[in-house]
């Protein structure tokens, strides 16, 4: 999303090339109204758009499927010649045992934003844990055969970042696995036995000028090998087809990994950070330096896949 102009002070905003601009002689806030979201800016500064999203879990090796990382996105000022720190975390491990946990997503941050944004929770995994770790997204949860038909409830997932992990169902040999929260929605819930839970919807974002899913949970499985769909980024069964392999969630989207079978779960993906603003010129170094236009108003934009600096 960008900002628009107030229209009352366009005669004041234009830049050496004698463009009307968006960003330069910028001050105070731009009225909602007027297409902004109440961003601040001072004598000086630029408004940027940014997304960031922190790595997701790893998936459980029976049942559960791992949480997206956190996701963070909005509007901020930043001061030229400043430099802001990007940390872009790694994707939660995979795990070979049902007695050995996967690995919560890293965290990414963004220093112009004081919210970090959370890694993904790790998926259940039999007799190793049954419950979904907390995170950004929760992670799924799973059965472990010790009831008769139990629901265990899914990781929680940290408000404003990301959406809780789906339930499981715990019954002896017919255990089922809850489906990684999203960062666009909650994991689906293993509702009776031998059922597996979706993984949680991502968020869908145009700031590369790209659209892209971000932040989609890992699928969950059934006991019997049903295997929960997944959305764009998340590991387990894309598409909702035939079982296709343990996959892990996609590098740079932050997707959850997919559970296990009697083998390997999936991993995390790792995080990415993306950060854009309008103008004619490029106003900023860091990352990959992307542009494109839109409606005849060009975009600038810096796409960080590893740690890095945003010098404004």
């Amino acid at each position: 999303m960008t900002q628009a102009a107030n229209l009352g002070a366009l005669g004041t905003n234009v830049n050496s090339s004698g463009d009307v601009s968006l960003t330069t002689g910028v001050t105070g806030t731009l009225p909602v109204a007027n297409g902004g979201t109440g961003v601040g800016a001072s004598s000086g500064q630029y408004i940027i758009n940014y997304l960031f999203i922190a790595g997701g879990g790893g998936g459980g090796h029976r049942y559960g499927g791992g949480g997206a990382g956190g996701l963070l996105t909005g509007q901020v000022a930043v001061t030229p010649s400043t430099a802001y720190t990007v940390t872009i975390g790694a994707g939660g491990s995979n795990t070979t045992s049902s007695s050995t946990l996967p690995g919560n997503g890293g965290n990414s941050s963004f220093s112009a934003v004081s919210t970090t944004a959370l890694g993904g929770g790790y998926g259940g995994t039999g007799v190793g844990g049954q419950y979904g770790n907390s995170g950004g997204c929760g992670g799924g949860s799973t059965g472990d055969g010790n009831t008769g038909g139990t629901v265990i409830a899914g990781g929680a997932g940290t408000v404003g970042q990301g959406n809780a992990g789906g339930n499981a169902w715990d019954q002896s040999g017919n255990n089922g696995g809850g489906g990684g929260g999203g960062a666009g929605g909650p994991g689906g819930a293993a509702l009776a036995a031998n059922t597996a839970g979706y993984g949680g919807p991502g968020y869908f974002s145009t700031i590369s000028g790209a659209g892209v899913y971000y932040g989609s949970g890992g699928a969950g499985r059934g006991q019997s090998g049903q295997i929960g769909f997944t959305y764009r980024g998340g590991g387990g069964n894309p598409n909702n087809n035939t079982y296709v392999g343990n996959l892990s969630g996609l590098a740079n989207t932050g997707g959850g990994g997919g559970c296990g079978t009697d083998s390997n779960s999936g991993s995390g993906g790792s995080g990415i950070c993306i950060i854009s603003y309008q103008s004619a010129t490029q106003l900023a170094t860091g990352g990959t330096v992307t542009n494109y236009t839109l409606n005849g108003v060009k975009y600038y934009v810096h796409t960080f896949t590893s740690s890095g600096t945003y010098t404004a």
